[in-house]
């Protein structure tokens, strides 16, 4: 609901399907993506702060008791990206195998 409430965005218009908010909020369409993975990397407010992992995934418990009736809890991740890595640097570790 961060999203849609706010009055200014910084850097979300790669984040956003059209017309999502209408029918669902963030945490209830990542669930309906389970069991298929699902990461969602260094989460922020829309004013571009930080939102730290354990408040994501508070925030994500749809998501995460979805993930966790499938049998597929590992599938869902929220990941931190230390500052200053690059993105390919992470990736290429995060793009194992999901545990199942």
């Amino acid at each position: 609901m961060e999203i849609a409430r706010a009055r200014y965005h910084e850097g979300l218009t790669a984040a956003f399907v059209p017309g999502v908010l209408r029918d669902f909020d963030l945490p209830d369409l990542a669930a309906a993506l389970a069991p298929r993975p699902l990461w969602i990397v260094d989460p922020q407010t829309p004013t571009g702060a930080r939102v730290p992992t354990e408040r994501a995934l508070t925030e994500c418990a749809p998501a995460t008791r979805a993930y966790e009736r499938t049998g597929r809890p590992a599938a869902f991740r929220v990941l931190q990206r230390p500052e200053g890595w690059p993105l390919d640097k992470l990736y290429a570790s995060w793009l194992g195998p999901i545990p199942r």
